[in-house]
Formats: C-alpha cells, structure tokens, sequence
C-alpha cells in the first residue's frame, strides 16, 4: 500500500493548508519540518502570512523573558498563531487565466 503525504491527502480533500494545519495541531512543534511542509503549499496557496507567523516564533528567545513559564506561553501564543494562519491560507489565482486574457486584448 502507498503511504502518501499529509499534503497529497489534503489534495484529494480540496485542502492541503487546512490538512496541514490539522496534522501540527497534534505534533510537537518543530519548526523546520512545518517549513518543509509550508514549501510544499507555495505554488498553489498564498503562505506570506504563514512564514511571518513561523519567523516570529523562531524569534522568540529565553532571554527575553523573566522565567520559564513566561517563555513557555508565548511559544505556545505565538505556534497557535502560525497553525491559524496555516488554517487561514487562501489559494493563489492563477496566472494562465489572466495572461490569457491579457494577450487577447492586444490581438
């Protein structure tokens, strides 16, 4: 039987982003395997917001912070705020269909 990844699963369900966003809500965070997966999403799906999400939390640092609790709550704050904008993804037009248009016009 053919394993097949969390994103072509999501395909066959008309989401791959959403899909994703469901696979990390369980997972540990771990922050360069969700950049794998969200390089994946980049050619159908708008991940701007994703990656500014996921560059906040890999900013947070401990030093910031007086103890560890603090640092502990703003990592969560900050991963549920990548998987909602992971949720929230909305797919890329498509350039074709534009293009298209756009040299009829000139025809």
């Amino acid at each position: 039987m053919e394993k097949k990844s969390i994103v072509q699963e999501g395909s066959q369900e008309g989401n791959e982003a959403k899909a994703l966003a469901h696979k990390w809500a369980g997972k540990r965070k771990h922050i360069v395997s969700l950049q794998k997966d969200v390089e994946l999403l980049r050619t159908r799906y708008d991940v701007e917001e994703v990656e500014e999400a996921m560059e906040e939390y890999a900013s947070i640092e401990r030093s910031d912070y007086d103890n560890a609790e603090e640092y502990q709550d703003a990592r969560d704050e900050a991963w549920n705020m990548v998987l909602e904008a992971l949720g929230d993804v909305e797919e890329l037009e498509e350039e074709e269909e534009e293009e298209g248009d756009e040299e009829e016009g000139f025809a």
